[in-house]
């Protein structure tokens, strides 16, 4: 009976959820993919392994161009560990003299790649004041987003829609409250009086679950609601903290930015 009259909110995204497994890990894959040929700025790892599939062998009997070569496979593994795009073999000592220079480390550019030309050499302005503002915004909307649905897994009680009549509420079993708690509210003894509250079909389904003893489907509900309630919770959490990540790495640009600017006393005595 509870299915046929009633949904759940929360059983219907684990459905829904359910339903996009298959194509869950095809994109990983693609995703996977992706994110190394953004990061490398190439497919050239890729086309290595497929050639390698195929017959291709990783060096040459020739030491000068087998040397050549190392120097491509040497380049794009830097691109790809690092996710600086550099320019050519060239322009990466050029950005290690950069570095030393100012007594920055590479690995100190590492978390800040986004914000190093390694064209020019230098470190953008992260612009703080309006990195605070869009991280802030972010955070604010992920927030209104998230917190009714983490919300959702907090009481003892399903949330479930009739159907037939669209009308969502509360229950836990012994009694049902409309999802606005300050509408109405039905138990035992109200569905024994006159009063149709919200509707007379409405009155009639929910009555009907109400006096089904230890009914398994509010149970599973309210199951449903708290397991899907963490998973958002455990996003959020993760997602704030990309969000702080983010607005750190902002902060330790413009401090490292900064210091590149600061003239050493070999430049001082030119003036």
């Amino acid at each position: 009976m509870e299915s046929k009259e009633f949904f759940s909110i929360a059983s219907q995204l684990i459905e829904l959820s359910k339903a996009a497994a298959p194509i869950i890990f095809p994109a990983l894959l693609i995703a996977a993919y992706l994110w190394a040929w953004k990061r490398a700025g190439s497919g050239f790892f890729i086309l290595q392994r497929l050639l390698f599939i195929v017959g291709g062998n990783k060096s040459v009997s020739d030491k000068r161009i087998d040397n050549a070569w190392q120097k491509v496979y040497d380049f794009y593994s830097i691109r790809l560990r690092t996710g600086i795009k550099f320019s050519s073999n060239s322009n990466v000592a050029q950005s290690i003299d950069f570095l030393e220079k100012h007594g920055i480390g590479l690995e100190q550019i590492i978390p800040i790649r986004n914000y190093f030309n390694a064209k020019t050499c230098e470190i953008r302005d992260p612009n703080i004041k309006g990195k605070k503002i869009e991280n802030l915004v972010m955070a604010t909307f992920l927030l209104l987003v998230s917190t009714p649905i983490v919300v959702l897994g907090i009481p003892s009680q399903a949330l479930l829609t009739v159907k037939e009549t669209k009308t969502t509420f509360w229950t836990n079993g012994k009694s049902a409250y409309s999802w606005n708690l300050f509408e109405w509210r039905l138990n035992s003894e109200a569905c024994q009086s006159e009063r149709i509250l919200p509707s007379k079909r409405d009155k009639e389904v929910i009555c009907d679950l109400l006096t089904q003893p230890e009914n398994g489907y509010i149970s599973e509900t309210i199951l449903e609601q708290r397991i899907f309630g963490l998973i958002f919770l455990i996003f959020t959490l993760i997602t704030l903290t990309v969000i702080y990540a983010s607005y750190s790495k902002a902060r330790m640009a413009d401090e490292i930015r900064k210091r590149t600017y600061i003239r050493t006393p070999e430049q001082l005595e030119l003036f």
